[in-house]
């Protein structure tokens, strides 16, 4: 199973990164990606409101990355090598595939 961390900036700039355990393509023309969080993630407010995010597909051998992704209450880009992308989003250095993408649209579904 793919793991992907989807990244983008705080309000003041900080980086902030989550494990997504769903990530899609919806579109070609245009490209449109989806994913979702949980509305009781930390995070869950920063990502509705950015104006850009990444979505950093992990390699088979970066379980831990992801599995710090998971985490809550702690600083998960300590160990993490990034450098700024499109918007100031922290991108990984190390990855199996990356995208880096402009906020189209946000919708409520359940509990994501």
């Amino acid at each position: 199973m793919r793991a992907y961390v989807i990244t983008t900036t705080d309000a003041e700039g900080y980086p902030v990164g989550v494990t997504a355990s769903s990530f899609n393509s919806v579109s070609l023309e245009p490209t449109l990606v989806l994913w979702s969080i949980d509305k009781g993630a930390n995070s869950h407010e920063t990502f509705e409101n950015a104006e850009y995010f990444a979505v950093n597909v992990l390699a088979s051998d970066q379980v831990s990355t992801s599995n710090n992704f998971t985490s809550r209450g702690q600083y998960k880009f300590a160990n993490a090598q990034y450098s700024p992308g499109l918007g100031n989003t922290p991108i990984f250095d190390h990855y199996a595939a990356q995208f880096e993408c402009k906020t189209w649209a946000v919708y409520e579904g359940g509990d994501h």
